[in-house]
């Protein structure tokens, strides 16, 4: 069996620095991927890169 990365709502909390409230919101609209298991969100690593990649913005000529 493999070794899945999955995150909750919380884990999102620390990483991003990000409310709840938003973190809901992407959610809520589809936008980031979740499973409800019992009353708790959980997202697996794919979903949340998918949703990162969505996110990139290109800004041409700029040197990060």
């Amino acid at each position: 069996m493999e070794n899945k990365v999955i995150y909750s709502v919380n884990d999102l909390i620390e990483m991003f620095s990000l409310t709840r409230r938003t973190i809901l919101k992407y959610i809520s609209s589809g936008e980031l991927r979740a499973v409800l298991i019992g009353n708790q969100y959980r997202i697996r690593k794919e979903d949340l890169d998918a949703f990162l990649e969505s996110k990139k913005k290109v800004v041409e000529g700029r040197k990060w």
